[in-house]
């Protein structure tokens, strides 16, 4: 949050964080392995 007192410079934005996921299913595809997100 653009209020938070720390940790705000290490924050992934939603569009970030939809990039690395989407970078990972590949990467898990490739490798033939699945993770559960439960």
């Amino acid at each position: 949050p653009s209020a938070a007192l720390s940790d705000g410079a290490q924050s992934l934005t939603p569009a970030q964080f939809d990039n690395i996921m989407k970078q990972l299913k590949m990467q898990l595809e490739f490798e033939e392995k699945s993770i559960s997100l439960v």
